[in-house]
């Protein structure tokens, strides 16, 4: 029980910092499980992860109340986590983790990332340009049908080509040109 109110703690602080209420809370809840039928000796205690995004709510099950994003930013408080505690630097993966985070929130989410990319190699598939216009290196992926097999390509990017794909990435034309510029200028 001790880990898992340490755990809370540290997950709270995280979601904090990712934009959720300074009033997040996040416990578990612990289940016995029967490991094998008719065996009462065999039993393990099922984690549950509840959580109270906001003031005034009762603590729920985070994979029924929970959004998009809101999943998104928890996912990747809870990777944060693991990746300070690990003694080795393994490659972090993640493929839209900014899926239903937009505005400041995003801002939030390109600050963890970035401090999480100082730490050890990442890849990120993202959509938003502010996101990639951070990146150290840039890849442009695509799929394409040959004699009616699908393959995906992937190119590496480099000097002009990425404020172009930023720019594509923005919306195009004059618009996309001006955010782009300005999300590479930070």
């Amino acid at each position: 029980l001790y880990a898992a109110k340490e755990l809370a703690a540290d997950l709270e602080g995280e979601l904090r910092h990712l934009g959720f209420s300074e009033h997040v809370k996040v416990e578990f809840a612990f289940s016995p499980v029967s490991l094998y039928p008719g065996r009462e000796d065999c039993v393990e205690r099922k984690a549950r992860i509840l959580w109270k995004p906001n003031p005034g709510q009762q603590a729920q099950p985070l994979d029924k109340i929970a959004s998009g994003g809101e999943l998104s930013r928890f996912l990747l408080a809870l990777v944060s986590i693991i990746a300070k505690r690990m003694t080795e630097a393994p490659t972090l993966i993640f493929d839209e983790v900014d899926a239903g985070v937009g505005g400041i929130t995003l801002n939030k989410v390109a600050d963890k990332l970035r401090e999480l990319g100082s730490q050890r190699q990442m890849l990120l598939i993202t959509h938003w340009p502010n996101l990639a216009a951070n990146a150290g290196r840039h890849f442009f992926v695509q799929k394409e049908v040959l004699d009616g097999e699908t393959y995906t390509r992937c190119f590496r990017l480099e000097g002009e080509a990425v404020a172009d794909e930023i720019c594509r990435m923005a919306g195009g034309g004059e618009q996309g040109k001006a955010l782009a510029e300005s999300v590479r200028a930070r």
